[in-house]
């Protein structure tokens, strides 16, 4: 399984580790989830090399599209 993902708004990192396309929308970039080597920074890939599930959105390729995991409540 494919798995990508977006910084949070929300996070520190965002305005510094996420890439923006022509119009600022996020980029989702590869990751790797982890959690046997450091449980509470599991997501390994992009800029910064690890994040929490709290500073990240994770998607996964379904059907050739991306689709957003929903591990965070989106208002």
């Amino acid at each position: 399984m494919e798995f990508f993902a977006t910084i949070r708004k929300q996070s520190k990192y965002y305005r510094h580790q996420q890439q923006l396309d022509s119009n600022d929308k996020a980029v989702p970039f590869r990751v790797t989830i982890v959690f046997d080597s450091d449980p509470e920074w599991p997501v390994h890939g992009g800029f910064g090399g690890r994040y929490t599930l709290f500073d990240v959105d994770l998607w996964v390729v379904s059907r050739g599209r991306l689709q957003r995991i929903p591990l965070h409540k989106h208002i």
